[in-house]
């Protein structure tokens, strides 16, 4: 009997939060979804923005859960 695998993907959903333009959406995700996965789904350079999950900052290589909201704030810098 020879051994197989099956590889199953689950797609998820999060809301993701964008105060700088007031706007809330829902996306779907594979399991194993990294935040970094998102921005560049968004096509939001990482270097750019503060991540939070609920109202805690969290590393940009955080694996999503469902149902999590995301907010993610646009930073800027000048003079």
């Amino acid at each position: 009997m020879k051994d197989f695998f099956i590889w199953v993907s689950i797609l998820v959903q999060i809301s993701v939060i964008l105060p700088r333009t007031n706007h809330e959406k829902i996306i779907d995700i594979d399991d194993n979804t990294s935040i970094q996965d998102v921005l560049k789904k968004l096509s939001i350079k990482a270097d750019t923005c503060l991540t939070l999950i609920d109202t805690s900052p969290v590393p940009l290589d955080t694996i999503l859960q469902k149902d999590q909201k995301v907010t993610l704030i646009e930073v800027t810098s000048g003079g």
